[in-house]
């Protein structure tokens, strides 16, 4: 909010028309001149450096006459939904949070100790739910991909529909298996604070089921979407957390609990994905009215 108020009078006017010619550059296609006047300079060096891989597999593909059709399309779409985008931003986020501990070893262990708890928490919500951006992706990239979807060798639903699913998933799962392993390394090891961290981490698996669904239904996200997976997960570990601490609740036992009820759903939402339409492009039941078919 300060970044675009700027506490009123000309910087607020100025940040406006930053933001109003930043939106116009990227309509125009010139994403990396919008980025640069929001981002400056050092932003746009970081999205070419994570990006990188992605680019450098999606002029590959672009050039082969021939491969596997789902794998273009979602390489189309952007970085989200292929694995070179994931990892490179796994590496972006490694070497950040290395350039972090590093900067907190020169501070006093006081320091250290009231720093690196919400840190690490901000770096664990962030992983968990990164897999999940795909819901808010799929929405903003429809147009593309009632183009892309006539690409020769598209699979028909409900093929398209399970591959689909299993390719968002296995994001999901590759993220959250980098929040496990950051949940894990938290200091002291068998601390509260790691058995908080571990209970959080499972209690978002059930929200994996998000990403098996009828797309071709999918609406816009409202603001509130985006935050939804992280608000349910706080519901369901706070009982959780509450039964180890007053309860004698064992860790383990919730943890498998929510692993339980993840594969569960997980199962119910697969059988059913065979009845729905075609995933792409999603939303176009949704928006019959609209130019998107």
């Amino acid at each position: 909010l300060r970044s675009v108020l700027q506490d009123g009078g000309e910087r607020h006017r100025e940040s406006y028309r930053r933001r109003v010619k930043a939106r116009a550059l990227a309509r125009g296609g010139q994403s990396q001149a919008a980025t640069r006047l929001q981002q400056g300079r050092l932003g746009l060096l970081l999205v070419r450096w994570s990006t990188a891989l992605y680019r450098w597999r999606l002029a590959a593909v672009s050039a082969a006459a021939r491969g596997d059709a789902l794998g273009r399309v979602l390489l189309g779409l952007g970085p989200t939904f292929h694995w070179s985008g994931l990892l490179g931003a796994a590496l972006q986020l490694t070497v950040t949070w290395t350039l972090v501990a590093l900067l907190l070893i020169g501070t006093t262990r006081s320091a250290r100790g009231a720093l690196i708890g919400p840190m690490t928490g901000t770096a664990l919500v962030y992983v968990l739910f990164a897999g999940l951006t795909a819901c808010r992706a799929l929405h903003t990239t429809r147009r593309e991909q009632a183009l892309l979807a006539l690409l020769p060798g598209l699979p028909a639903a409900p093929t398209l529909n399970r591959r689909l699913a299993a390719r968002l998933l296995g994001g999901f799962f590759a993220w959250w298996l980098v929040g496990f392993a950051a949940a894990l390394g938290l200091p002291p090891a068998g601390s509260t604070g790691q058995a908080w961290a571990l209970t959080f981490s499972f209690a978002s698996l059930p929200f994996a089921a998000l990403l098996c669904r009828d797309w071709s239904a999918l609406r816009a996200p409202s603001p509130f979407s985006g935050f939804a997976p992280l608000f349910g997960t706080a519901l369901l570990a706070a009982p959780a957390i509450a039964l180890q601490q007053f309860g004698g609740a064992r860790l383990e036992v919730c943890c498998a609990v929510f692993a339980g009820a993840a594969l569960a759903l997980l199962a119910w939402r697969a059988r059913r994905l065979g009845t729905w339409p075609g995933a792409l492009p999603a939303g176009r039941t949704a928006y019959s009215g609209s130019s998107v078919k």
